[in-house]
C-alpha cells in the first residue's frame, strides 16, 4: 500500500521542474548584448533567497566563483574588472526560506550578440529530495505519535496509555536530524557524493530546516524525560509543534501572523487523531475501553472541524483556487489529501456511530480494531503526501517577470579599497525612503563598520548636505529619510571603518 501510494504521487508530480523561489529580474538580462562589461551582477527573487553558490563562466568553459551579497530577495555581485569580449553564462544556486534549493543560469554578451539560453529557476534535488521526503514523513510519523499521544494522554486521562516512548524519541530525532544532512546534499547538488562532505551538513544546518531540528530535539527531549508531569509535557508539546512554524512554505505564507496559528493548530489537531490511535489499540486490550474511545469521541467531535478549517485557510493562503485543485500540481496533491482525510472522517463516523457503541453493548473489539488499523494506512498515505506537499511549490510561489513585482528603488555594488559596499534607496521617490548599507570584504562576509553617516544634497534645488546618521540593524546600517522633491540627488555616506580610519563613497541617484 505504501508503495502503491509513493509510485502515484512520483508519477503524478513531476519534481525536478518545480521551484519554490522565483526569479523575477535580472541585471543584466538574459541574452542582452553588453558594449561594455556591467560591474556587478544582480538577481531578484520573489521572495528572500540565501545564496548557495554564484558562478561566472566564459565560453571556454573557465570558471570564477562569485561573492554574492545577500539583501532579503536580491542578490549582488561585483564582476571582475575589464570582463573581456566574449559569451558569459552566470550559474546561481540559492535556497529559497522554505529551505529548498533553486538553481538557474542566465547568459549574457560583452561585445559579442548571445541568445537567451539561460535555464528558468528550478528547484533541484532529484533522487536525494525523493529520499528526503519519504525520510520525513517516517521521522514526522514518530514525532505526531510521541507529541500526539503525549496531548492526548492529557486530555484523554491517566487510563490512556503510551507506549515506547525512548523509541519513538529516537526515530523522530534521527529521522529529522537525517533529514538535515540529505536537505543539506539537495542543496549542495552533488548527488549522494556530497553527503559524505562536512558542507552539506553545514548547509542543512544553516537552512530554515536546522533551527527547526533544534528546537524538535528538545521538546522531544523533555516529552521523553517529562514522566507525568504536566508544567514539562506543555513544554515539551510547546517546542515540538513549534518546530513546524520554523520551515516549510506553509509557515512562511503571508500573512505570517495568520498561517503560523493556522499551522500551529493543524498540526496540534493532526498529532491529537494521530498519536491517540496506537493508544486506543492498546486500550482495546483491557477493560473500560469504551469509556476511553468516547472520551476521544467527544474531544475529537470539537477538534477535527479546528483541524478542517485550519488546512482549508492554509490552502487559501497558498493562493489555491477551486479549479487548481484539478490544474495545479499542489492543488492535485491537495485534493488526494483531502481524499484520504475524507476516508479518516468516514472511518471516524463509522466508529462514533456503530462500533463504539457495540462495544459498549459487550460486542466483539474485533470490528473496531481493524478500522483503526484502517486509520492507521489512511494516516500514512496523509503524512506521505504532505511530505511531497512540503517540497512542491503552492501557487503563491509562482510570480515569475509580472510587472509588478519589478523592482522598486536604487541600489549599487561598489568597491571601496577591500571592501564591497552595497547601498540601495527604496522606493527613491518623493516622500518616504529607507536608506541601508551593507559592507562585506571580497569574500561576501559581512564587515560592518563603526558608525555611518549619510549626506544628501540636491543643487538643483538648492539643497545641500542633509546629514542623517544610520542606524545598525542586524548585518546592515539603516536610515529613515524624507525626500522631499524628485531629481538627481548626490548622497555621500561616510564609513567609520576602525577608530582611526574612514572611508567614503559618493552615488547620484534619480528620485522619481
Amino acid at each position: 500500500m505504501i508503495r502503491f501510494l509513493l509510485a502515484l504521487l512520483l508519477l503524478w508530480v513531476p519534481l525536478p521542474a518545480l521551484a519554490h523561489a522565483g526569479l523575477i529580474e535580472v541585471q543584466p538580462e538574459d541574452g542582452a548584448r553588453l558594449e561594455t562589461a556591467p560591474p556587478e551582477i544582480m538577481l531578484r527573487f520573489n521572495e528572500p533567497v540565501t545564496p548557495i553558490s554564484l558562478r561566472l563562466i566564459d565560453s571556454a568553459g573557465r570558471e570564477q566563483t562569485l561573492a554574492p551579497i545577500s539583501a532579503g530577495d536580491i542578490l549582488r555581485a561585483a564582476l571582475p574588472a575589464a570582463l573581456p569580449t566574449g559569451a558569459y553564462t552566470l550559474s546561481y544556486r540559492v535556497t529559497s526560506v522554505d529551505a529548498h534549493p533553486v538553481v538557474g543560469a542566465v547568459v549574457f554578451g560583452v561585445g559579442v550578440s548571445v541568445e537567451a539560453g539561460g535555464d528558468p529557476a528550478q528547484m533541484a534535488g532529484g533522487g536525494l529530495m525523493a529520499a528526503s521526503m519519504i525520510l520525513r514523513a517516517m521521522a514526522n510519523a514518530a514525532t505526531l505519535v510521541l507529541a500526539g499521544g503525549m496531548l492526548a494522554r492529557l486530555l484523554l486521562g491517566p487510563t490512556a496509555a503510551l507506549r515506547s516512548l525512548t523509541g519513538l524519541a529516537l526515530l523522530a530525532i534521527l529521522g529529522h536530524g537525517a533529514g538535515v544532512w540529505l536537505q543539506g546534499g539537495v542543496l549542495l547538488g552533488q548527488g549522494i557524493v556530497g553527503l559524505l562532505s562536512v558542507e552539506a551538513w553545514r548547509l542543512g544546518s544553516a537552512s530554515t530546516r536546522g533551527p527547526s531540528f533544534v528546537v524538535l530535539t528538545l521538546g522531544v527531549v523533555l516529552l521523553t524525560l517529562a514522566g507525568r508531569r504536566r508544567g514539562v509535557i506543555l513544554a515539551g508539546l510547546a517546542a515540538v509543534f513549534g518546530a513546524y512554524l520554523l520551515t516549510g512554505h506553509a509557515a512562511s505564507a503571508p500573512p505570517e501572523g495568520l498561517a503560523k496559528p493556522l499551522l500551529a493548530l493543524h498540526v496540534a489537531a493532526a498529532g491529537f487523531w494521530i498519536g491517540a490511535l496506537p493508544i486506543l489499540l492498546r486500550a482495546l486490550t483491557k477493560p473500560g475501553a469504551a469509556a476511553l474511545l468516547a472520551r476521544f469521541s467527544r474531544w475529537a467531535l470539537g477538534l477535527v472541524p479546528l483541524l478542517v478549517l485550519a488546512g482549508v485557510g492554509l490552502s487559501l493562503l497558498q493562493g489555491l483556487t477551486p479549479a487548481a485543485l484539478i490544474d495545479h500540481p499542489y492543488g492535485r496533491l491537495l485534493a488526494l489529501k483531502l481524499a484520504l482525510v475524507a476516508g479518516l472522517l468516514a472511518l471516524a463516523a463509522l466508529n462514533r456511530v456503530w462500533l463504539t457503541p457495540a462495544l459498549a453493548a459487550g460486542g466483539s473489539a474485533q470490528p473496531l480494531r481493524r478500522s483503526i488499523w484502517a486509520e492507521g494506512v489512511l494516516v500514512i498515505g496523509v503524512l506521505l503526501v504532505t511530505g511531497v506537499l512540503s517540497q512542491t511549490p503552492p501557487p503563491r510561489a509562482e510570480h515569475h517577470h509580472d510587472s509588478a513585482a519589478k523592482a522598486e528603488g536604487f541600489s549599487s555594488l561598489t568597491p571601496l579599497g577591500d571592501r564591497l559596499v552595497l547601498l540601495a534607496l527604496t522606493p527613491a521617490r518623493p516622500g518616504d525612503n529607507r536608506l541601508r548599507v551593507t559592507v562585506t570584504d571580497a569574500t561576501g562576509s559581512v564587515r560592518p563598520p563603526l558608525e555611518a553617516v549619510a549626506y544628501l544634497s540636491l543643487p538643483a534645488a538648492g539643497i545641500e548636505n542633509l546629514r542623517r546618521p544610520l542606524a545598525r540593524e542586524g548585518t546592515d546600517f539603516i536610515a529613515d529619510i524624507a525626500l522631499p522633491m524628485a531629481g538627481v540627488w548626490q548622497v555621500q555616506v561616510d564609513l567609520l571603518v576602525t577608530d582611526f580610519e574612514k572611508r567614503s563613497l559618493s552615488a547620484e541617484i534619480a528620485v522619481r
